[in-house]
């Protein structure tokens, strides 16, 4: 996956100033945050150079792991149109970026999050972005009054952001609009379990469409997940996806469920990492609910198929909430050139043909 080359080139200009040293020695300590789960109080993002490092380390990686997350909510409810987006530790906007790729139809954003110095470089991606002559991220619609405009081509782009500095630890429900679309990603790791369950709450009840959590494709991760999946359904959310269906999870430790998605990275993504590899592949967890029950039904391909000389082995989630492994060989040449098409995290509604 790449980045739409408008944020590529902005990304690119944010950081020719910048002491390539400098970002690398932040890109560091913040993976390492992160990687660690690390709870002590401070902020990740707690400076300019740690704001940075997140962008060049951690943007590419969470906008793909959003993009492919809200990918998936779109094909399953093709009907759902937002027009409105509230996310919850939004860095510097990376999950509205994912959406408004996903969602032509949306008009506006709150963007909340704790950092000053994350929030400025996201007004300034967004100010760089709407000013595009080019802009593939935003929706175009002709005679309505201007949000923002164009200064290269007069287009008037139907889409406002607006930003608030909050804890999100303590954020008060009163605080916050109700939107179409709910996100909060990459943020229940940074809270305390008690505090994961008050903000879930408070999203849950701003969500008028569908609220989407993405978490790190970590065993945690899963288990963090797995806690508020419950918590939702007992106040009557529906699940839109991964799982297709709402039963006791079969997935066991040590196994967990976590998908992945390849992301390109830029030149400066390698410098921060000292990365060879033109790519890297993010692991990712993730829960999308709505009020609506979803009208399909579908089997989730729960990992890389293994494929060997004329047999492939897939482990399937059911909908009636069982775990199978499929397996066939070039004897069976209608399912076998079926499953050879399939890939990890994908929605199969049918395997037997």
């Amino acid at each position: 996956m790449q980045l739409p080359a408008n944020l590529r080139s902005a990304l690119d200009e944010l950081f020719e100033q910048t002491n390539p040293s400098e970002l690398e020695k932040a890109s560091n300590r913040l993976t390492r945050r992160y990687r660690d789960e690390v709870l002590d109080g401070k902020m990740h993002i707690s400076d300019k150079n740690a704001a940075l490092g997140y962008i060049a380390a951690r943007f590419p990686a969470t906008y793909g792991a959003v993009y492919s997350a809200l990918d998936e909510v779109a094909d399953i409810c093709p009907s759902f149109l937002p027009s409105s987006q509230l996310d919850v530790g939004a860095g510097p906007g990376t999950a509205v970026f994912a959406a408004s790729r996903i969602f032509p139809s949306l008009e506006k954003a709150m963007l909340v999050e704790q950092s000053n110095d994350i929030i400025a470089i996201g007004k300034e991606l967004f100010s760089r972005l709407i000013t595009e002559k080019d802009s593939d991220i935003f929706a175009v619609k002709a005679g309505e009054l201007p949000r923002e405009t164009s200064s290269a081509t007069g287009f008037q782009y139907a889409f406002s952001t607006n930003w608030q500095k909050a804890d999100i630890s303590t954020l008060s429900g009163e605080k916050l609009p109700k939107a179409d679309l709910v996100t909060a990603s990459y943020v229940l790791d940074e809270l305390q379990e008690k505090t994961q369950d008050f903000l879930v709450d408070r999203l849950w009840e701003k969500t008028v469409g569908v609220l989407l959590l993405v978490e790190p494709g970590t065993p945690a991760g899963f288990k963090r997940l797995m806690r508020q999946r419950q918590r939702l359904l007992e106040q009557s959310a529906h699940i839109l996806a991964p799982c297709p269906h709402e039963l006791t999870c079969p997935v066991q430790s040590p196994d967990w469920c976590h998908f992945s998605v390849r992301v390109e990275r830029s030149r400066m993504h390698k410098l921060a990492k000292q990365a060879v590899v033109p790519f890297e592949d993010e692991k990712y967890c993730y829960l999308a609910v709505s009020e609506k029950k979803p009208d399909v039904q579908y089997c989730r391909i729960l990992s890389r198929p293994q494929r060997s000389s004329g047999r492939i082995n897939i482990s399937l989630c059911l909908p009636n909430g069982e775990k199978n492994t499929e397996i066939s060989t070039k004897k069976n040449k209608k399912l076998y050139s079926l499953m050879r098409r399939v890939e990890w995290g994908s929605r199969v509604e049918k395997i037997k043909p």
